[in-house]
């Protein structure tokens, strides 16, 4: 049941309030979603609650807190080891995995208290995978799951550059994430967009052999 003024006067006040409330819209800055801008506080408003408002400043904090010795290095070790990623199939979306062999945990750990951000998951090695991979040991993985943390990774990656092949699918995969943070893609609106930008990801990612003539990808 809709909510019943006393007076015509109040009536129209409660309808002012609606359409401000409509128009205060804001797409937030930790999970991309838009949502109507909160009531409550200051520069709060640019996340769509009080969990992203919190995540979201320990993120700027942290981002503000990197040395360059720490940002590097990271940058490195995902040029070699990081995997960046589009999701199609079951609704759109960015994702982020960095995994070592478990018992280098240790230092995904400390990536994660660093960043301020990410999740960490143990893959453990079944037979199928020991049996097209005999040597294959069991993972620790460091992931980024949704439109807020792999925006901070943007962040992140763009004070401190990839630098080797790896830079190209990132500047594909910030591509995407920028368009989640805009609310086109979650919100049906630039689906097409974010599939034509998973498609790029796809194809920069061919071996190209150096030694073929006009840089033919290699089969």
């Amino acid at each position: 049941m809709g909510r019943v003024a006393c007076s015509k006067a109040c009536a129209n006040v409660v309808l002012k309030r609606g359409k401000a409330r409509m128009m205060a819209s804001v797409a937030c800055e930790y999970c991309g979603k838009i949502r109507s801008a909160p009531t409550w506080g200051g520069r709060e408003r640019r996340y769509c609650s009080r969990s992203c408002a919190k995540r979201g400043h320990i993120r700027e904090v942290t981002l503000n807190e990197l040395t360059p010795a720490f940002g590097h290095w990271l940058a490195g070790l995902v040029d070699g080891e990081g995997c960046f990623t589009l999701g199609v199939k079951n609704g759109v979306g960015p994702r982020f995995s960095l995994g070592l062999r478990k018992d280098d945990r240790p230092v995904l750990e400390m990536i994660q208290r660093t960043l301020g951000f990410g999740v960490l998951s143990n893959r453990e090695r079944g037979p199928a995978d020991r049996a097209k991979m005999p040597n294959a040991n069991p993972q620790t993985v460091f992931e980024c799951r949704n439109t807020g943390q792999c925006a901070a990774l943007v962040k992140v990656f763009r004070r401190f550059p990839l630098q080797a092949k790896k830079s190209r699918d990132f500047a594909i995969w910030a591509e995407a994430v920028d368009l989640m943070l805009e609310g086109g893609a979650s919100a049906g609106m630039n689906r097409d967009a974010f599939i034509a930008l998973a498609n790029r990801l796809v194809a920069v990612r061919k071996y190209v052999d150096p030694d073929e003539p006009n840089g033919t990808p290699a089969d």
